[in-house]
């Protein structure tokens, strides 16, 4: 009854949460009295008989329709190796009701041994004692860490001698941008090195106005969501919250940073804003891209999948820096429940699936980028068009990551207090200073009131 109670209580506190990927310092260390790993069953030394390991799993996820299949090719190549383990596939549609979903099968005893967790949401379930710490499995298996990028370890408690899930893809938040309309202002296609002068310059260049002045065409569609204000943040040096992530921080550098990308809209009228998103049918920015509206738009690697009926030629390229190089990574990874009756076969489908195979099936759809150092170098994940160019882009931000400002109540300090105050910044209705102190406030007060 305790243990029902203590999850139904975590129910109610991340109910909020609709953020998974998506869009700082170090992830808060996991309570470690309410996570001990329960240590993996010796196995045989012979790689035959961990192949004929026998049992059943359920894998949960969400996604496309089109993830399905990816799945199901996953699982397909996992069986050839592990015939003996039958993965049954919980497609989960629609994010916003994915961690519901599965918070109420733990709390109903009835949790998937292993499902999908996105990057903010991994420090939430491992602190409330959910996870099956895979460190031990790991370990005994001999994992080579040094092959996957830091900022997926990281924020999975790594540093803390632990692995609470294991990503399964991830990607910084890009610009991508209509290679025609670079061609028709003759400017060079962007490698990465743009700073936010240069930035600001191409977007003047590429927006159009008819003979009475109207903006037909935007140099970029924005995205106005942490994703990409945190993305700016880190480029210009700033912080969201402290180094232990207990509070948030009133930092000079994000409110300027920020107050340049509002300004670009609200003053310089080269991008759009919320309002004229709303002006021009409330449609996502990939849909004003696609129109011809404008000529670049933010978003991570799943990008390439909204991209598939465009007619144009598109490249994609990193966010431009003002004093920084770093960005966060946005990932998603694989848990496995502390509740699962085959321990065993999921740690075998999650290591498989993290593996060299899984991120060559997985990364090649173009809805992540790998978790392997090894796979990103080979560039198997490379789509029809992209260049050399598109590789060094990738691993120059791959190598200058930093982690995102994790904290337990994400749902209600990022995605809604901070979010909604730098909202109105964004419509130009206060300035981003403004803002950011307003948020900060806010932030904290409620972090002290519930004694966080």
């Amino acid at each position: 009854m305790k243990k029902q109670t203590r999850i139904l209580a975590f129910i109610l506190a991340c109910v909020l949460l609709l953020s998974l990927t998506a869009c700082g310092s170090s992830a808060p260390n996991p309570t470690a009295a309410n996570t001990q790993a329960t240590t993996p069953k010796d196995t045989d030394a012979s790689e035959s008989n961990v192949h004929d390991m026998k049992g059943e799993i359920t894998f949960s996820f969400w996604g496309l329709p089109e993830e399905v299949a990816v799945q199901e090719q996953i699982t397909a190549e996992f069986n050839k190796v592990y015939p003996n383990i039958k993965v049954n596939l919980d497609h989960v549609s629609g994010n916003g009701d994915y961690n519901q979903t599965i918070l109420t099968r733990i709390a109903g005893n009835n949790a998937p041994d292993v499902f999908y967790m996105g990057e903010v949401m991994v420090p939430i379930y491992s602190e409330k004692g959910v996870l099956e710490d895979l460190m031990p499995y790991a370990t005994r298996d001999e994992i080579d860490f040094d092959d996957y990028w830091s900022g997926v370890l990281t924020p999975c408690g790594y540093n803390d001698g632990n692995l609470w899930a294991f990503a399964k893809d991830c990607g910084p938040y890009f610009i991508y941008y209509n290679k025609a309309h670079f061609d028709e202002i003759g400017e060079p296609y962007p490698d990465g090195s743009w700073d936010t002068a240069k930035f600001e310059e191409v977007c003047k260049k590429l927006t159009k106005t008819d003979d009475k002045g109207k903006i037909t065409r935007y140099g970029l569609a924005a995205e106005n969501g942490w994703c990409s204000w945190f993305a700016l943040a880190y480029k210009n040096g700033g912080k969201i919250m402290d180094d232990e992530c207990h509070r948030f921080v009133d930092d000079p550098k994000t409110a300027e940073i920020l107050q340049w990308y509002f300004d670009l809209s609200n003053v310089e009228h080269v991008t759009t804003n919320p309002d004229i998103m709303v002006s021009m049918g409330g449609g996502a920015e990939v849909d004003v891209f696609k129109g011809d509206l404008a000529s670049m738009v933010i978003g991570g690697r799943f990008m390439t999948y909204f991209l598939k009926d465009f007619t144009g030629d598109y490249g994609f390229t990193t966010f431009p820096k003002a004093e920084d190089e770093n960005q966060p990574l946005q990932f998603v990874s694989l848990g496995m429940s502390k509740d699962s009756k085959n321990k065993d076969a999921a740690w075998e489908f999650i290591k498989f699936y993290c593996g060299k195979t899984g991120q060559e099936i997985n990364s090649a759809t173009g809805m992540g980028l790998p978790v392997m150092k090894s796979v990103t170098e080979s560039g198997v994940w490379m789509l029809t068009g992209e260049t050399e160019q598109n590789k060094d882009v990738v691993m120059a931000q791959f190598n200058n990551t930093k982690d995102l400002p994790y904290h337990p109540e994400w749902g209600k300090v990022i995605d809604d207090i901070w979010t909604r105050n730098m909202k109105e910044a964004a419509r130009g209705k206060t300035t981003a200073q403004e803002a950011l102190t307003a948020a900060v406030a806010e932030c904290n007060a409620y972090l002290d009131e519930n004694g966080l």
